[in-house]
């Protein structure tokens, strides 16, 4: 349930992406890790906001510009200590889920990792939400100034929302406005008395006009509420599995009826103080996270210690032990045999030396490419879930998983025929060539998936980002890359292992 979620998160952000303004987008991503670096490492963690809290009579500023005196404790405060108060409860799911993981793992995968998806998440959504707001100011402006109504471009809801010129505005010979991001249209304010509408005002504004096609809005926001529920409860049950373990005394191991009792217990309970309590059941809840968040601070510290200690300790043990050999001896690195460069694309090599090529790659046979390369890559442009079937089988030796690679084979097939369909319908509809790119990088990682699992079957050293990024753009070289590189270490063979 987590990949899926995930998943279905990345896709809504993916298209949303896509349909936006790209380049802005990106910019903003850039911008924002700037500023995160510089505030978020050492300057917000060490700000009190010392002025901001001064009373009346104090000191306080007296031009009212000053902060809320109760802003640090509701927001930074409040963040800081709530996340150390989940560390010892998020600190036991992680390490059920991490077993045979080294350190560098769980320092990318649970610190890294989450910054950066952070980063990218809140600049694209936010930055969508940032710009459609300022567009939605200037329409105010302009139809205050041309038309002497502020609400003349207003849609006529009841929502703060004005709709977008899909063609150029001219007043008296003069062009006012140009709309260089067509089919994104309404633009909505943020309305502070419904910011939950913010989200849906996002998706709905992805519209598209055209005739009496209704745009991608309503798609996205039942798409987006369906991801959400799955968000929820992938996340009730790993909050369940941690509860449960505590309540077990640590066993790792109980009857799944007893996560379920868990799992309803938590939803209970959360309702009842909802019902009861409402906002100030909640306020009482967040002061309480942060009275309790305290002490564990305490407690992290020693544990960090704890962690170097533990470190010092293994380091030396392996190093008085004769016996332990070194992981690159025991795994050399090997190659593909087939590079993503090689095969078909040797050809180009061989026009530009004008076919003096080096013999070393002569020797090797990498001058031109075999009759193999040629069809295995054509066969995999137009056919690649047949390649990528022989694969998941090929490498599930025992048939053990056979179910699944038939569906993701399956998945992976509807997925190809989805984006050259979307892609077509683009030519109607631009709005449908995003859903055609989110098609097409799914299968992406599905690829990527599957090329992580043959390299650590064949010991073949990379990383996942060359292996993303060669799977997206490169995926007819990849399958055949996999396909032969499999035949010829026989995997898969009855007499290999």
């Amino acid at each position: 349930l987590a990949i899926v979620a995930f998943s279905l998160g990345m896709l809504v952000l993916f298209v949303s992406f896509v349909m936006e303004k790209t380049y802005y987008l990106l910019n903003l991503t850039v911008q924002t890790t700037g500023v995160y670096l510089q505030w978020s490492i050492f300057q917000i963690p060490f700000w009190t906001d010392a002025f901001g809290s001064l009373q009346p009579g104090e000191g306080r500023a007296v031009d009212d510009k000053a902060s809320a005196t109760w802003w640090i404790g509701a927001w930074t405060v409040f963040y800081m200590a709530w996340w150390v108060a989940w560390a010892c409860f998020v600190g036991i799911f992680i390490a059920r889920i991490s077993k045979n993981r080294s350190l560098h793992q769980i320092i990318i995968s649970v610190f890294l990792a989450p910054t950066a998806y952070g980063l990218i998440w809140f600049s694209i959504m936010g930055g969508i939400g940032l710009r459609q707001q300022r567009q939605a100011a200037e329409l105010q402006v302009l139809g205050e100034e041309y038309y002497g109504d502020a609400e003349y471009y207003h849609d006529g809801s009841s929502r703060p929302c004005y709709d977008v010129p899909q063609e150029d505005v001219v007043v008296n010979g003069t062009t006012i406005f140009t709309n260089t991001l067509l089919g994104v249209t309404p633009v909505c304010e943020f309305d502070s008395s419904s910011s939950s509408s913010s989200w849906f005002n996002v998706m709905y504004s992805f519209s598209y006009p055209d005739g009496n096609f209704g745009g991608f809005g309503p798609f996205l926001s039942g798409f987006s509420i369906f991801a959400l529920a799955i968000y929820f409860i992938t996340s009730s049950d790993s909050g369940s599995l941690v509860v449960d373990i505590l309540a077990s005394n640590g066993a790792m191991k109980h009857h799944w009826i007893q996560r379920v009792f868990w799992a309803f217990t938590e939803g209970a309970v959360a309702t009842a103080l909802l019902v009861a309590g409402g906002s100030d059941a909640l306020g009482a809840l967040q002061a309480a996270s942060i009275v309790f968040g305290l002490p564990y601070n305490l407690f992290l510290f020693v544990m960090c210690t704890s962690i170097v200690r533990m470190c010092q300790v293994i380091e030396s043990e392996q190093l008085e032990d004769s016996g332990i050999v070194d992981a690159d001896i025991m795994l050399p690195e090997k190659t593909w045999g087939l590079p993503v460069f090689g095969g078909i694309f040797n050809i180009f090599e061989f026009m530009v030396s004008l076919g003096n090529v080096h013999p070393a790659r002569k020797s090797k046979g990498m001058d031109l490419p075999s009759q193999e390369h040629i069809i295995g890559f054509f066969k995999n442009l137009f056919l690649p879930f047949v390649t990528l079937y022989n694969i998941y089988s090929t490498v599930d030796t025992k048939n053990q998983h056979a179910r699944t690679n038939a569906m993701s084979t399956f998945f992976y097939c509807a997925l190809f025929f989805a984006m050259i369909a979307l892609f077509v319908c683009g030519v109607i509809n631009h709005g449908f060539v995003a859903l055609g790119w989110a098609c097409f990088f799914t299968n992406a990682c599905i690829l990527t998936s599957l090329r992580l699992h043959v390299r650590e079957r064949l010991a073949i050293r990379g990383n996942i980002i060359w292996d993303f990024l060669a799977s997206s753009f490169f995926y007819p070289q990849v399958l055949t890359q996999m396909d032969l590189q499999l035949k010829e270490e026989k995997i898969g063979d009855s007499h290999s292992d």
